[in-house]
């Protein structure tokens, strides 16, 4: 089931602190939002558990899992872990997709972003978060569930 705003999954506990290339959310929920979906979600487990969902056609009005809960539901993706559990790497059809490093029990840190490979237009690295045309770097967000809503609710 891909996360909407108003449905997250119900063993989805976020991190108190997610830095997201080179933006920090503290107290928040989800990175970003496209419409009402919920694309990424990254929480705490004894590693990290997180979600992942990719549109199905370019107007994204229809979306397919790729990841629930750590694990990979998609045949393209991949979930790489390093030896201690506390990197995760994310491949797409051999592409990188994400990488995430486990900071401490309640801080993560996702270091390097891009969806491009699984069709939306966000990326980004230590220098910033690039949503569509908009680039945000160095920005603390606070008690927010989300930094940034992308397009219309379908």
């Amino acid at each position: 089931m891909v996360a909407q705003v108003d449905k997250l999954p119900p063993d989805f506990v976020p991190f108190a602190r997610l830095d997201v290339c080179s933006n920090v959310m503290n107290g928040g929920k989800a990175p970003f939002l496209i419409g009402d979906k919920v694309p990424l979600l990254v929480g705490k487990n004894s590693h990290a558990k997180f979600w992942l969902s990719a549109p199905k056609d370019r107007a994204a009005t229809e979306w397919v899992d790729l990841i629930v809960a750590g694990t990979t539901v998609h045949p393209d993706v991949k979930v790489l872990f390093s030896e201690d559990q506390k990197t995760i790497s994310v491949q797409f059809r051999r592409q990188p997709v994400l990488e995430l490093r486990v900071v401490s029990a309640d801080s993560a840190d996702l270091s390097f972003l891009d969806l491009r490979p699984i069709g939306l237009n966000i990326f980004g690295d230590s220098d910033g978060l690039h949503l569509g045309a908009n680039r945000l770097s160095s920005n603390s967000f606070t008690n927010v569930a989300y930094m940034a809503k992308l397009g219309q609710t379908a």
